[in-house]
C-alpha cells in the first residue's frame, strides 16, 4: 500500500501516513493517532475497513483492493468554517477522478460524489480530539455492489476504465491542499465559486431529510458556510446546514 502515495507533492496532506490491511474503520483510527499527537495532515489509509460507516451511523462497503477508504486530519482556523470541509474534500475527489479517469464527476450536496447519478464517493467528518477527522470513501474498481446499495456506483463502471488507485489518491491530496490553503488565506468565496459549477444539487427540487422531519423546495445556492439556499415549496428560504438530500425526479 505503501506506492500508493509515491511522489506526492503536498507539504501537509499525506505527508505522515499510517497504512493498515484491515480495520473497523479509519476514522476510530485516526481519532487514537491524534489522542497521541498527531499533527495536521495525518492520513489513515486502509486497505479494507470492516466497520466503515457514512453519515447517520450508515454501513459503508469496503471490501479489500478496490477502492480507496482514507480519514485525513485537518484543523481548520477560525476562518474557515468546518462545515466548509465536506465540500473542500468532495471538490478534490471528482477533480481528481475527472483527471485521472475523464469521468463527468459531480458534487451533491453536502458530502457525495456523483457519476451518472450513482454514488462514488462519501465524506464523513467528525469532531475529533484537537481536529477534524475527515473521512472519505471512494469506490474505484468495483464491478459489482451488494443488492442493498442500489445507489452505488464505481470509477470503473461508469467510466469503462480501472483506474491506478495511487494516481487518483495523489491528485486528490495535492488539490484538497492546495484548496485548503486558498480558503485559509482568502475565505470561503472562492471555495464556493470554484464548488459551483460541479454542484449537481443547485437549480433542482430536492427533499431534504432532518431530524425528525423533511422539506422540499429548489436548491438555489450555497452560503459562505457552505450551507445550502432552498426556496420551499411555499415560497419562503430557508437555510440548510446539515441533512440527507434526495434529489427529485431522479
Amino acid at each position: 500500500m505503501e506506492e500508493l502515495l509515491h511522489g506526492l507533492q503536498t507539504r501537509c496532506f499525506g505527508q505522515r501516513v499510517f497504512y493498515f490491511d484491515r480495520t473497523g474503520s479509519t476514522n476510530d483510527e485516526l481519532s487514537r493517532l491524534a489522542r497521541e499527537g498527531a499533527g495536521e495532515g495525518t492520513l489513515v489509509i486502509a486497505e479494507q475497513q470492516t466497520a466503515g460507516r457514512g453519515r447517520r451511523g450508515r454501513t459503508w462497503h469496503s471490501p479489500a483492493g478496490t477502492g480507496l477508504w482514507c480519514s485525513l486530519l485537518v484543523r481548520p482556523p477560525a476562518s474557515l468554517a468546518p462545515s466548509l470541509v465536506p465540500l473542500l474534500l468532495g471538490l478534490a475527489i471528482a477533480r481528481g477522478i475527472r483527471a485521472c479517469a475523464g469521468a463527468p464527476a459531480l458534487l451533491k450536496w453536502p458530502n457525495d460524489v456523483l457519476i451518472g447519478g450513482g454514488k462514488v464517493a462519501g465524506i464523513l467528518c467528525e469532531a475529533g480530539p484537537g481536529g477534524l477527522l475527515a473521512g472519505f470513501g471512494i469506490n474505484v474498481n468495483q464491478e459489482a455492489f451488494p443488492p442493498d446499495l442500489p445507489a452505488a456506483t464505481s470509477i470503473h463502471l461508469q467510466a469503462g476504465v480501472s483506474v491506478d488507485r495511487g494516481s487518483l489518491l495523489r491528485a486528490l491530496l495535492e488539490e484538497a491542499e492546495r484548496l485548503y490553503l486558498d480558503a485559509c488565506a482568502q475565505g470561503p468565496i472562492p471555495l464556493i465559486a470554484s464548488a459551483l459549477p460541479l454542484l449537481s444539487t443547485l437549480g433542482r427540487w430536492v427533499e431534504v431529510q432532518l431530524e425528525g422531519a423533511s422539506l422540499r423546495g429548489l436548491a438555489l445556492g450555497l452560503e459562505p458556510d457552505g450551507a445550502l439556499v432552498l426556496e420551499e415549496e411555499g415560497g419562503g428560504r430557508r437555510l440548510v446546514r446539515a441533512g440527507d438530500v434526495c434529489h427529485l425526479g431522479q
